[in-house]
């Protein structure tokens, strides 16, 4: 495993220097003239050397990334108080683009020879799923610092959990990406995003950008494609991990209340033997017989 080069990753997110090829053109129109030419050429070239130097390839700025991320995974379970709540469901991690909220970190996007686009600062959010509860830790990840900067932690019984989901929002944020023509800033309009939300009942508990449509409109990502397969295949897991949690949290209340009780749970429970007999005997469905015993739970 090769250590982490910040200065590499800072020379990965620098833009291609245009103003380079501007100069060995100059260059080569004044040829004629005497020596001008070759000294126009000559910037040139420096400039493309001095950009492409010590420039890592994709497959390296990808393998530091993962490496970055098992630094932020350990970091976030201080966070979140690891060792006092007993997190035995291991952790997910969900991450996009960071457009909003990014702590001070100046955002770029660079397409690689691969055609994916890569970001900085990185919006990651870090789920860890305990007994009892939800934990989460969400931070902007400047790249080019290895900074985490805007840190936040949560946590959340599974019973509060109302929904996992993906969507396209509405957005209206103005974004300064970088610096064009005469130092000028450049502008781009985000109108909608695609983002990951984790709803609790008492409001959206933590939110990832995936993407925009937008970013496609950028000269340094046009034609590329952002990296948003593994952060699917979390959100996956995010929602079967959620369903399993709150349901295991639901029988253990019912089977409390029942012990409690045991004469109002009694009719309940034998429903429930019977829809399991229907089960194995293939006459209902798996749906069929989640669906009908999540109802009996709850009338217990």
């Amino acid at each position: 495993m090769q250590p982490i080069d910040r200065q590499a990753i800072v020379n990965y997110f620098k833009p291609f220097p245009k103003w380079a090829i501007g100069m060995i053109v100059l260059g080569v129109l004044f040829l004629s003239a005497k020596g001008f030419g070759l000294i126009f050429i000559a910037i040139g070239i420096v400039g493309i050397v001095m950009r492409t130097k010590n420039k890592p390839t994709d497959e390296q700025i990808d393998s530091w990334f993962g490496q970055e991320l098992q630094t932020l995974t350990e970091r976030a379970k201080q966070k979140v108080g690891h060792g006092a709540l007993d997190v035995t469901g291991g952790e997910k991690i969900i991450y996009g683009p960071r457009i909003e909220n990014t702590g001070g970190a100046q955002i770029t996007f660079i397409k690689g020879k691969d055609n994916i686009i890569r970001f900085t600062p990185v919006d990651i959010t870090i789920l860890f799923f305990a007994k009892d509860q939800l934990l989460g830790y969400q931070c902007s990840y400047d790249r080019r610092s290895g900074e985490p900067l805007a840190e936040r932690t949560e946590e959340y019984f599974y019973r509060d959990v109302v929904a996992v989901s993906t969507e396209t929002i509405k957005m209206e944020t103005e974004l300064q990406i970088g610096k064009g023509k005469l130092g000028k800033l450049n502008l781009i309009q985000f109108k909608t995003a695609e983002v990951f939300r984790l709803t609790t009942s008492g409001g959206t508990a933590f939110q990832v950008c995936l993407g925009s449509e937008d970013i496609l409109k950028l000269k340094s990502a046009k034609g590329g494609k952002l990296p948003k397969t593994e952060s699917e295949k979390a959100i996956q897991a995010v929602r079967a991990m959620v369903r399993d949690k709150k349901s295991t949290s639901a029988q253990t209340a019912a089977l409390s209340q029942t012990a409690s009780n045991p004469s109002a749970g009694g009719d309940q429970a034998s429903k429930i033997q019977k829809l399991k007999k229907l089960l194995d005997d293939g006459l209902i469905t798996q749906e069929e017989f989640q669906a009908e015993k999540t109802k009996a739970l709850a009338n217990l």
